[in-house]
């Protein structure tokens, strides 16, 4: 699948599960997603792509539309890319 534009398609990390000592299965409560890029349109003439394949990303839950494959949605519904030098104290 090829997104168009300034679009991309990204495929949504599972959601942790926790599990109580009764045995109930509960999903941790998020305001937003995490996921990887798997593609991306060739932006626009205003707006040239930023994301490429392979970021790791975070979303509000919601952003985007369902399709098969992940979730496609527009580059400026993302918050963020999940930096390992930003992690490890090495950038902001």
């Amino acid at each position: 699948m090829q997104p168009l534009l300034d679009r991309v398609l990204v495929e949504k990390k599972k959601e942790e599960t926790i599990t109580t000592s009764g045995g109930i299965l509960l999903q941790a409560s998020r305001v937003y997603d995490e996921g990887t890029v798997r593609a991306t349109g060739p932006g626009k003439h205003t707006e040239p792509m930023v994301l490429k394949i392979g970021d790791e990303i975070i979303y509000p839950k919601g952003a985007g539309d369902e399709v098969p494959g992940g979730r496609i949605m527009f580059q400026h519904q993302v918050i963020a890319v999940v930096n390992e030098a930003a992690e490890e104290g090495g950038e902001d």
